[in-house]
């Protein structure tokens, strides 16, 4: 994991805030084992998130508000996560879930074929049927997922920002 940005450093309550997340919900999701990128701790100390474990809760959140179950969102925003910190999703303004009848990829950005043929493809052209380009390894797709991590992470340095603004800084003595 990278060290955060800017240094940022918050308790799981303040995280829950910053990505409007119920702290319940945050609780009962961590102790049943379904938001399983939740930072690690130790009994009696606090759950620190940096701003790179903030992006998969502010989606796992967005997931759970949309309807989808708990256990599905940690799923899905733990698997994110991990697309977007592989070092081809380094300047990805998004990541892409492809899913097709038989499986399903992840990808950064929106990017041309080729695709490695016969392989489970890790590039995703939105234009692959109009270019009579198919996906042998996942079926046929059947619907695609873009999480904008780029925009959400402005979202998150800037309730930050505001947080710190209203903190302070320890540095700042």
């Amino acid at each position: 994991m990278a060290a955060p940005k800017n240094g940022f450093r918050v308790r799981a309550a303040l995280a829950c805030k910053i990505v409007q997340l119920d702290r319940l919900k945050f609780n009962d999701a961590v102790a049943s084992g379904v938001y399983p990128c939740a930072p690690a701790t130790t009994p009696g100390s606090a759950r620190i998130f940096d701003e790179e474990r903030l992006l998969p809760l502010y989606f796992f959140a967005r997931l759970t508000e949309f309807g989808v179950t708990a256990a599905t969102a940690g799923r899905i925003a733990c698997e994110m996560a991990t697309a977007a910190r592989a070092d081809s999703a380094e300047n990805a303004d998004r990541i892409v879930l492809v899913r097709g009848t038989q499986d399903e990829f992840w990808t950064p950005n929106v990017v041309t074929f080729p695709a490695n043929m016969g392989k489970k493809p890790d590039k995703y052209d939105p234009q692959h049927e109009k270019k009579g380009m198919k996906y042998p390894a996942i079926g046929r797709v059947i619907f695609t997922v873009e999480f904008y991590v780029k925009h959400v992470r402005e979202i998150i340095a800037e309730a930050l920002a505001y947080e710190a603004s209203i903190l302070g800084r320890e540095d700042d003595e």
